[in-house]
């Protein structure tokens, strides 16, 4: 999961649910948007959640960046399989 050091304003992509624990953390849900305000410390980032408008903490290793490879993997291991194989033609 996604660590990196990042710019302030930068989206991030939960890749797995988090309920908050202390009175600063904030609740999310895996696919939800937050807006990076602050990564000064580097386990705990200081977000603003798009969808409840709360800002709060969350574990820098629970979200990816919006574009990153690690958020596509697991945007495509939530989609459903039929069990058919596609043949190209």
């Amino acid at each position: 999961m996604g660590n990196k050091r990042t710019s302030r304003g930068s989206l991030r992509v939960p890749l797995c649910a988090y309920t908050a624990r202390a009175e600063s953390d904030i609740s999310f849900r895996k696919g939800d948007r937050m807006e990076v305000l602050s990564d000064a410390e580097p386990d705990w980032w200081r977000v603003l959640h798009l969808t409840s408008r709360r800002e709060g903490l969350v574990p820098a290793n629970f979200v990816a960046e919006e574009s990153s490879v690690e958020c596509e993997e697991e945007r495509i291991r939530s989609l459903p399989c039929t069990g058919k194989a596609v043949s190209e033609t």
